[in-house]
């Protein structure tokens, strides 16, 4: 004997070899197949039926729960967002920070990291860059033979 599972009138139902004999009065008999009949009792009915009220409520349940989750997500998303523009921040400053440090999967070389001076009132604003290189140039003129990059200085102020 085994359990069958199906789409039809009778979801579930028994599965006996064809030789055995069913006690009709416990077993109805709903299918022939070669060398299997299948077959229905009344406590397997009920179950049936209770499973699928079960299913039906948990159905009826689901929808509105994910409604209110999503909403109170919703209601609470700049908090979210400014929690997920956080962590892209500091996954910049670490990559930067890998870079710079020279073990970078780049293979870029050492980099330095800048040198901010306090702001002098009297004196004029100044941004300056000394031997500037992208690391992917860097790292392309690193696997090529032509090994003739100039770095850019930047003076602005």
């Amino acid at each position: 004997m085994s359990l069958f599972e199906s789409q039809g009138k009778f979801r579930f139902q028994l599965e006996f070899p064809e030789g055995v004999t069913v006690d009709e009065d416990e077993y109805v008999v709903t299918g022939k197949l070669k060398g299997k009949k299948r077959c229905v009792s009344q406590i397997l009915e009920d179950l049936s039926e209770e499973l699928e009220a079960a299913e039906e409520v948990l159905q009826n349940s689901l929808i509105p729960f994910l409604r209110n989750m999503f909403k109170r997500f919703y209601d609470h998303r700049f908090i979210f967002s400014n929690a997920v523009s956080c962590v892209a921040e500091l996954d910049c400053l670490c990559a930067l920070a890998d870079v710079s440090g020279g073990d970078s999967a780049l293979g870029v070389g050492k980099m330095c990291k800048p040198e901010v001076l306090p702001l002098n009132a009297q004196g004029p604003h100044v941004l300056e860059l000394r031997q500037l290189r992208h690391p992917c140039v860097q790292m392309v003129m690193r696997d090529t033979a032509n090994k003739k990059f100039i770095p850019n200085d930047v003076v602005l102020g």
